[in-house]
């Protein structure tokens, strides 16, 4: 088997977080370590939060000591779960997001203190954003934001802070175009395109 490892730094900057995964599968373990007042030349201690190949965990964003995870944990088509750092024996099933019972949860990110949620549905994304819940429960969901068209997110790019971010999107009839989403307003705006070139029957 081959190991793969990964270390982020929380928006905070108060934890690190350590992904191992193994060969191409979607399981995964998690460790973390408070590094405040760190200066980070000596050794760091991690704790595990998951030490167990029981699933896929991608860290999403953390408010103190509770942690966001999507996972496909207990959920085929993925959740969003929180975990409590100071009391990781309780995290099993708490939702934050549930799983949903059609539709797969493809990726989630925390873009101006939401979650925004990207959902496969009918063979297009979706684009949906939550307000986190109070201590790490149920998220609420505030917004579904439109697409341009029945398409793939193919990338994005925002920040934990940012009242703004962007986004690729591709389509049979659009192969590549960049959009900006307004964080506050919701508003998407083209910012960049890619043209189709001539079919055969443009050459004369």
């Amino acid at each position: 088997a081959s190991w793969m490892f990964s270390l982020s730094v929380t928006a905070d900057g108060k934890y690190a977080i350590l992904d191992t995964r193994k060969d191409c599968d979607d399981l995964g373990l998690v460790a973390y370590a408070d590094i405040s007042g760190n200066s980070l030349d000596g050794k760091i201690e991690f704790t595990s939060i998951i030490n167990e190949w029981i699933g896929g965990f991608s860290y999403i964003h953390n408010i103190g000591s509770i942690f966001y995870f999507k996972t496909n944990y207990k959920a085929a088509k993925s959740r969003v779960i929180s975990i409590n750092i100071e009391k990781p024996a309780e995290w099993d099933l708490i939702d934050v997001i549930p799983e949903h019972d059609k539709n797969v949860l493809q990726n989630a990110e925390c873009i101006n203190g939401k979650i925004v949620a990207y959902y496969l549905e009918s063979a297009s994304d979706k684009m949906k954003v939550f307000e986190y819940g109070y201590g790490g429960g149920l998220a609420k969901e505030i917004k579904d934001i439109p697409l341009p068209d029945i398409g793939t997110v193919a990338g994005s790019f925002g920040k934990h802070d940012s009242k703004e971010f962007m986004f690729k999107f591709t389509s049979f009839t659009d192969p590549g175009s960049s959009w900006r989403v307004d964080m506050e307003t919701f508003e998407l705006e083209r910012v960049a395109s890619t043209s189709l070139g001539p079919s055969c029957g443009d050459i004369g």
